[in-house]
């Protein structure tokens, strides 16, 4: 926000979790305060996708995170009310939950799950992970689900841009094309050999760039005077 950003002027440094955000900082005082420093995970399961045991061998796609409007999770729903033999597990719980289950009524495939304790037993559900926020600063579950070798689908907003090199690791589609989200899950559905290219380059990603050790040594690069690699 606008008026955060005009506080930074007490401030020698500021790390920020996305890029637009870092030079959006450096333009407003025409110096390098601000630096990209994404955040990380600690935990990494490489063979979660190959050894999980689903419970329903229908193609299953899933989402979490508050239910606010800002998150998307309406415009998802809508898409898959449309797309047959598919199922949709939401996880989270917010303002808009009795609106969604109104949204949903006949609709059997859709599950509101609430707020979930085990994030492994609803991730082992989930074929493809979507996050489709208007806005997202950085996208933490995004990284749970690819350390976890799940393909990912994500709207184009500041943070999942960053994490998400679309046809790589993932997918990216603008917040409110949702032609183009059906076309991506009806193809990823089909696709195996996607599926598993952006299992296999996903997690990757998380181990090389999203770590706990690789937020460590690039802060303690930062500290020494080297330019963070990210």
């Amino acid at each position: 926000k606008f008026k955060q950003i005009k506080m930074m002027k007490y401030f020698d440094v500021v790390f920020a979790v996305n890029k637009t955000t870092t030079n959006s900082i450096n333009n407003y005082f025409g110096i390098t305060k601000a630096h990209y420093l994404p955040n990380c995970i600690d935990k990494i399961d490489k063979n979660f996708f190959l050894k999980r045991k689903k419970k329903d061998k229908k193609f299953t796609i899933g989402g979490m995170g508050r239910l606010v409007d800002k998150k998307g999770f309406e415009n998802l729903i809508k898409v898959c009310m449309k797309i047959p033999d598919i199922k949709l597990l939401i996880a989270g719980d917010g303002p808009l939950m009795k609106k969604y289950i109104n949204l949903i009524k006949n609709h059997k495939n859709i599950k509101l799950l609430g707020w979930i304790k085990n994030k492994n037993d609803f991730f082992n559900e989930n074929d493809v992970f979507c996050s489709i926020s208007k806005i997202e600063p950085f996208g933490i579950v995004i990284l749970e689900a690819m350390a976890r070798g799940i393909p990912v689908i994500c709207s184009k907003c500041n943070g999942p841009k960053d994490i998400i090199r679309s046809g790589y690791n993932g997918m990216l589609i603008e917040d409110d094309n949702l032609a183009k989200l059906a076309k991506d899950l009806n193809e990823l559905k089909k696709n195996k050999n996607m599926l598993n290219k952006f299992s296999k380059n996903g997690l990757q990603e998380v181990k090389n760039r999203y770590t706990l050790k690789s937020y460590r040594r690039n802060l303690l690069d930062f500290l020494d005077g080297n330019k963070i690699i990210c």
